[in-house]
């Protein structure tokens, strides 16, 4: 989330995993997807048909780049739909990246709990999630996820692929220490000049404005990089997640014992009543 951050402060609006799970619409053209991609027989017009879809409600809603997974499985369509989009491709330690993604398996077999797999939204999200982890490696039948032996292989080959993929004018290899400064100076690389142009047609709009954040975030605030906490944020959410399951499944017990318990209150007060008028 530190890159969705950083973004975000240079003024552009980025695609992210929560927005597939919180913005109307994104979730269920993603699910379409994965089912479309499934089924073997189906044709290849018909998936890419499905992913035009999902890459014409991204632009239409106003999003200027994309993070992170799904959409980072996706570059190469995203790179002939946008021929002259930049790539910040994160460096990371294989063997890092694998732990991160192992925080994020707990969390997506936390959906599989009750009460959680009841819900159509959750089922949906996990068929989509699914479908874009296949890609990382071979597939556990039990935990229908890759296996976490296999993560940091993909990960080498992945970064691989990118700079293959990618020419390098268009391509900044990133990582966090590098700040806002790497960033701007790819994105927006005469952010130094404070020349006003007044005549930009809109196409330039974006960058004028990446530009401008720059020169605030660098030259005139000096702020740091942000360093959001993800793997932290996610165990809170599987901690959360998981008391909720006990919570559910252990409902039918202490509801009989609180039952119980009143019964046991109530006949007692009522032979003591019985008792009391006699006397």
């Amino acid at each position: 989330m530190s890159l969705v951050e950083a973004m975000e402060r240079l003024g552009l609006k980025p695609y992210h995993l929560r927005d597939i799970i919180l913005e109307d619409g994104h979730l269920e053209l993603w699910h379409d997807f994965a089912v479309v991609k499934k089924e073997k027989q189906q044709q290849q017009q018909q998936a890419n048909t499905s992913m035009d879809r999902i890459w014409n409600l991204v632009a239409q809603q106003g999003y200027q780049a994309t993070m992170d997974a799904p959409a980072c499985n996706h570059v190469q369509e995203l790179l002939e739909r946008y021929p002259n989009a930049k790539v910040v491709f994160t460096k990371r330690d294989p063997q890092k990246w694998k732990r991160s993604m192992e925080a994020i398996y707990r969390l997506i077999q936390s959906y599989d709990l009750i009460p959680f797999c009841w819900f159509s939204k959750i089922k949906m999200l996990r068929v989509s999630i699914s479908a874009f982890l296949k890609d990382y490696g071979t597939i556990d039948p039990l935990t229908r996820l890759p296996d976490p032996e296999t993560l940091p292989a993909y990960f080498e080959q992945y970064a691989a692929e990118i700079e293959r993929m990618v020419p390098n004018e268009q391509l900044l290899i990133f990582e966090p220490k590098d700040g806002y400064e790497a960033l701007c100076d790819f994105l927006a690389p005469g952010y130094k000049d404070n020349s006003d142009n007044n005549d930009t047609d809109d196409d330039d709009h974006d960058d004028d404005v990446v530009s401008n954040n720059c020169r605030q975030v660098l030259l005139e605030n000096k702020e740091p990089y942000p360093h959001a906490n993800d793997k932290r944020a996610i165990q809170l959410v599987v901690f959360f997640l998981r008391l909720v399951n006990i919570i559910t499944v252990a409902s039918p017990l202490w509801i009989s014992g609180i039952s119980i318990s009143i019964w046991k209150r109530r006949n007692k007060s009522s032979t003591y009543n019985k008792n009391a008028k006699k006397d």
